[in-house]
């Protein structure tokens, strides 16, 4: 019965799918209408959970929940999410995902597209997804927007557990993310972190346990990504001395489409630990954008 359970564990293929969409029209400008999920669906080992009280506005908030609290090799999760006109889904957790170590190579896989349309945002702000020894995970993100959405993707994972003294001892992560506006491929950000023969990770991150990126885009999101592009962009002043528990860096993005101009940022980070990269980070990206998602999804955790 054991020997079952771990095979069937290992084959698992999950898939979810959220459509949200709203039958009112917004009240004011630069708020979303009431918004109702119409159509759910997930298969094991991945369930959605979708709280009715979660967020403290309009918006909905979606949970995806792994049976076992993590991945092992094999396991495979596709997520869809479609967010229609003046509409907005989070997309966020529980707690970290782990990805569990596997003895037969085999890689632990994720893909979530998403789909935004015109005056809609789709957020998605999950927690860190956390590698263990001798895992191997690859994600892939594909985002279809129009120039009149909007779209929040936040990616960080911790290179294992302190505690077992195994940071960085994974064998492989493949992290590819695409954006396109109007069919037009105006993003795309693809890293794999692995040792090679000259350097292995554990040397090269030295004492950085964190690694994350973040994309901000859309017209709704200008006044949030020229505030953000300010503050990580900020020079220091003279003789003022740099943290060296945290190293980030920030570019600002505006793509022309259709004769449609679309801004946005982009933030990278590296910390010392999850409660750093909370603080100095991540938790400065949810507070800006509390007001529109209607609360910060990583509150009281770090």
């Amino acid at each position: 019965m054991t020997q079952f359970s771990v095979e069937k564990r290992h084959q698992a293929k999950g898939k979810g799918c959220v459509v949200v969409e709203s039958f009112q029209e917004c009240q004011q400008e630069n708020e979303f209408s009431k918004a109702n999920v119409t159509s759910l669906i997930n298969s094991y080992p991945l369930k959605l959970m979708i709280p009715s009280h979660a967020s403290e506005n309009n918006s909905i908030w979606v949970y995806p929940v792994t049976f076992g609290g993590g991945l092992v090799g094999g396991d495979g999760i596709e997520m869809t999410f479609h967010v229609k006109p003046h509409c907005c889904a989070v997309i966020t957790g529980q707690e970290s995902t782990k990805v569990y170590h596997c003895e037969d190579a085999l890689t632990t896989k994720q893909t979530t597209r998403g789909t935004v349309e015109d005056h809609a945002l789709l957020c998605v702000m999950s927690d860190p997804v956390v590698c263990y020894r001798n895992s191997t995970f690859s994600q892939k993100q594909d985002f279809q927007m129009t120039s009149e959405g909007s779209l929040v993707y936040l990616d960080w994972v911790i290179g294992g557990r302190a505690a077992l003294n195994e940071l960085w001892q994974l064998t492989s992560y493949e992290n590819r993310t695409d954006v396109y506006i109007d069919g037009e491929l105006v993003y795309r950000d693809n890293f794999i972190l692995q040792d090679t023969p000259t350097v292995s990770m554990v040397t090269a991150m030295k004492n950085m346990q964190v690694l994350g990126s973040c994309i901000i885009i859309g017209k709704q999101m200008e006044t949030i990504a020229t505030k953000l592009n300010t503050r990580f962009g900020m020079k220091k002043s003279i003789g003022e001395k740099y943290d060296q528990e945290i190293v980030v860096s920030v570019s600002p993005l505006r793509y022309s489409v259709a004769m449609e101009t679309v801004p946005g940022v982009y933030i990278r980070f590296m910390t010392v630990s999850s409660s750093k990269a909370y603080k100095s980070v991540v938790s400065v990206i949810a507070e800006e954008l509390r007001t529109l998602i209607g609360g910060n999804p990583f509150e009281g955790k770090y």
